[in-house]
């Protein structure tokens, strides 16, 4: 009786592992392709993700650039605690500075340096905006037209804003 439980058991299992093995013997491309279309797939998803949020990021890298061509043709760098006057751009390296470049920054600057660099970045964002305030300095960008060229009101506005 032991034997024949032995028997089943075994011929129980061997039954699974061949079905489990006709279920593996898919052809390998098969799976690859499938992969290949999921990757296309989220690449395209990925692209329209850029889109559907409505910002136009490469107007703001530019508008960066152009920032830092200028204060690197002015000497901003040698001149400034923060390096930069480009809110954004100082943002960015904030973003980038471990602690213990915050920490030098922070004293470098005045700033009380804090142990969470979460209060630390929130000081030095905030002594940045009071130093631009301060000296006055802010590297301007271009001006763009609130109103649409296109729009049935733009003669109306245009108008309107040339009376006052």
């Amino acid at each position: 009786m032991k034997n024949s439980k032995k028997q089943n058991k075994l011929s129980h299992a061997k039954a699974r592992e061949e079905e489990l093995e006709s279920l593996l013997e898919v052809d390998g491309s098969l799976t690859h392709a499938i992969q290949e279309d999921d990757k296309d797939k989220q690449k395209k998803s990925l692209q329209e993700f850029d889109v559907a949020d409505g910002k136009d990021r490469s107007d703001k890298e530019k508008q960066i650039e152009q920032a830092q061509e200028l204060e690197d043709l002015l000497g901003i760098r040698e001149m400034n605690p923060y390096r930069t006057l480009n809110k954004d751009i100082f943002a960015s390296k904030l973003e980038d500075m471990s602690l213990g470049d915050m920490t030098s920054l922070a004293l470098h600057v005045g700033v009380t340096p804090q142990q969470n660099s979460r209060q630390l970045k929130k000081g030095l964002m905030q002594s940045f905006e009071l130093y631009a305030r301060k000296h006055n300095v802010n590297v301007p960008s271009a001006a763009k037209p609130i109103i649409d060229q296109n729009s049935p009101n733009y003669k109306k506005t245009v108008k309107l804003f040339k009376d006052i």
